[in-house]
């Protein structure tokens, strides 16, 4: 299974991310991942890969159109803008300030 990962290494929450990926995919899984950074260009490079899926962290519209016409999964950690192609992980804002007022 080939994946590509695009995330901004200097963003605090990537490193965790990576982790999880990391120790999800380490128990004897046969995986592939490539990394390239969230931008446009960086899309281009992970597609042209032939991966077959995505999970990334991008910015910007111009990812999410790239994203769209790929017709591979993609999964977003942090897309700020909503793309109906796209899965996407997000924090539940609301629950999580109901935990801290407990």
């Amino acid at each position: 299974m080939r994946i590509g990962l695009a995330f901004d290494l200097n963003q605090g929450f990537s490193g965790g991310n990576l982790r999880g990926i990391a120790a999800f995919a380490r128990p004897s899984r046969p995986w592939i991942f490539e990394h390239d950074v969230p931008t446009p260009e960086g899309m281009t490079r992970l597609l042209a890969g032939r991966p077959d899926g995505l999970i990334l962290a991008a910015p910007n519209t111009h990812c999410a159109e790239i994203l769209a016409r790929s017709k591979i999964p993609v999964v977003n950690l942090g897309l700020s803008v909503p793309c109906r192609t796209v899965f996407e992980v997000r924090p539940d804002h609301r629950a999580v300030g109901e935990m801290a007022a407990r």
